[in-house]
């Protein structure tokens, strides 16, 4: 996988800066640590956190070739927590201060009254968002209000605080950071523009009993490596703003950009509805899910395993890579609830007898029914399990592993595959989660 040490050891190195000018305000002098002075580092940790908050948002890609976009993710809901804890505190402080001595914060500090309301109502909200049953477009609206905050306090802390007043060499440092902040900001903008921009014609429209559909448009001069995704926006206004994940499945270089798209929300449900001559706005590639990124080469033993509609990123490596580019020694596993769920297991065979891989496939819910006998394909009942790995999967500690599929799934094949040997660094995971 890739490493997250990186990213980690920058974002820690922002901390420690803006630490140890707060300490340096204080003469490092422990007495002087008081309520007031703990207040005041939790706002500049606060607002380190929503800085980092703006870059990992932006799609930098030096981090994601670095880190890698499950990383990037990871940390960015981490400094989202973070970011809302230290300045929830600092502000709660301050304003139960105010209300103590009877004080009305008016001018900057009611500004940061301000954006201290917004932020809980947007953090809260972000956090709860799928127990509130909000849409993806509400919960993507949602994230743009910490935009005006970090705005509000950036002008807060540069007119109030004391640590920065107090420093003029950490008050270059915060500019700069708010600079790179700001660059974020726009990379983030430029690609709301660029995908509004982006307009490719659907050409077919193909759905299944399965609630897959597959969406074909026309691939203009888009390139990317097979295991990519593209954002995907349709619609009118903001809907065409607010896009969607998905894996290309088709093969680089084809007339046609095609998407596999699982029924699981209002946009996808949307997708089967859409119609030939219809636009639809893209925005990508990204990801790093692909073998040539992760050193992949025909000498590697690879181990992939899908769960349910995890297996696009799979089925686009297969289609996409010349059987001599591949690993020789490549076995998939493809979990799924039942033999009819498994849409594309004929094609997978023939890819198989082609290219010279080795597919199963394992269904959790086939019941009394069982394995049809004319499924195209090797089937077994049950759920991809640490039985299942070492029938198919070994030597396992010798394997590049690849997972994608369900959260839970693939937290519950990291712990197997560590308990089995395989090392952390070779096992690469793509999170199919928004």
């Amino acid at each position: 996988m890739k490493k997250a040490w990186p990213m980690i050891a920058l974002y820690s190195a922002g901390f420690l800066v803006s630490f140890y000018y707060w300490g340096l305000s204080l003469n490092f002098d422990p007495s002087r640590v008081n309520a007031n002075a703990l207040s005041g580092l939790a706002a500049l940790l606060g607002f380190t956190a929503m800085g980092f908050q703006l870059v990992s948002a932006a799609r930098w890609r030096l981090f994601e070739d670095m880190a890698g976009l499950d990383v990037l993710l990871t940390l960015h809901r981490l400094m989202g927590v973070l970011a809302f804890v230290m300045i929830l505190f600092h502000g709660g402080f301050h304003m139960a201060q105010n209300m103590s001595a009877g004080l009305t914060p008016d001018g900057v500090e009611g500004l940061g009254v301000i954006a201290l309301f917004l932020l809980t109502a947007a953090s809260i909200t972000a956090m709860a968002y799928k127990g509130l049953r909000l849409s993806y477009e509400a919960f993507r609206i949602v994230h743009f209000i910490t935009v005006p905050v970090y705005v509000i306090g950036l002008f807060h802390s540069i007119s109030l605080g004391t640590t920065l007043k107090s420093n003029p060499d950490f008050l270059t440092i915060w500019y700069a950071f708010a600079f790179i902040a700001g660059l974020s900001l726009l990379k983030t903008a430029a690609g709301k523009l660029r995908l509004f921009l982006s307009r490719h014609t659907v050409e077919a429209v193909e759905t299944d009993s399965s609630g897959i559909t597959r969406l074909h448009l026309g691939a203009g001069d888009l390139q990317f490596t097979p295991g990519q995704f593209m954002f995907v926006g349709a619609g009118k206004g903001l809907h065409a703003l607010m896009p969607h994940p998905f894996t290309a499945t088709s093969v680089p270089g084809s007339p046609r950009l095609s998407f596999a798209v699982k029924e699981c929300g209002d946009f996808t449900r949307g997708a089967a509805s859409l119609m030939p001559g219809e636009k639809v706005h893209i925005d990508g590639p990204y990801g790093v899910f692909t073998l040539p990124a992760n050193g992949i080469g025909p000498a590697d033993r690879v181990l992939c395993i899908a769960g349910g509609i995890g297996i696009t990123p799979f089925l686009a490596w297969l289609r996409g890579t010349p059987r001599e580019a591949l690993p020789a020694d490549l076995v998939l596993l493809w979990g799924n609830k039942t033999p009819s769920d498994a849409v594309f297991a004929a094609e997978l065979e023939d890819l198989s007898r082609d290219k010279g891989f080795t597919v199963v496939h394992a269904f959790s819910r086939a019941g009394g029914k069982g394995i049809p006998l004319d499924f195209p394909g090797t089937g077994v009942l049950g759920r991809i399990d640490a039985g299942l790995l070492a029938s198919y999967g070994a030597p396992l500690a010798e394997r590049h592993v690849f997972v994608c599929g369900p959260g839970t799934m693939m937290r519950d094949m990291a712990k197997i595959l560590r308990a089995q040997g395989v090392k952390g660094s070779r096992i690469h995971s793509e999170r199919f989660a928004f």
